[in-house]
């Protein structure tokens, strides 16, 4: 598997990747974390040329649903809307900031298996070959 890699540094000052997390004092560290950028450039498990982006703060480390908020928008599962975003599936569809969208499990409950599903079926090569080669599998174990 071939990745491409681009990191650009956040400034503590950026409120754009506020995660919820970060202390009062903003002039704490001139960084505050690393925003990484990962595009697949060769591989035998999923697609080419897909990519993910992902915030990786300096004191809590990987925020866990970063990087699945552009493909839940392009999926359905959120809205973008000035300000934040919406979740039908969550509080009825009222206006969700950034923060709480990475940082809150119980947004991402209402529909996580469903995305998941989904996004495996989105990245795989192609599903006849590999419903041909399970019944090949099970031909030869009867």
């Amino acid at each position: 598997m071939q990745l491409q890699c681009e990191k650009l540094l956040v400034k503590s000052t950026d409120t754009e990747f506020m995660t919820g997390l970060e202390s009062d004092n903003a002039d704490v560290g001139f960084f505050k974390g690393n925003r990484m950028r990962f595009f697949v450039v060769k591989n035998r498990v999923c697609k080419p040329a897909y990519q993910a982006t992902v915030y990786i703060d300096f004191n809590t480390g990987i925020a866990k649903y970063d990087g699945l908020v552009e493909d839940a928008v392009k999926m359905g599962y959120l809205s973008e809307v000035r300000g934040g975003y919406t979740c039908p599936t969550y509080n009825q569809g009222k206006r969700i900031t950034y923060r709480e969208l990475i940082s809150k499990d119980d947004i991402w409950n209402t529909f996580l298996e469903d995305f998941n599903t989904k996004s495996k079926e989105m990245m795989e090569y192609s599903n006849s070959t590999t419903l041909a080669l399970d019944e090949i599998e099970k031909d030869i174990e009867e």
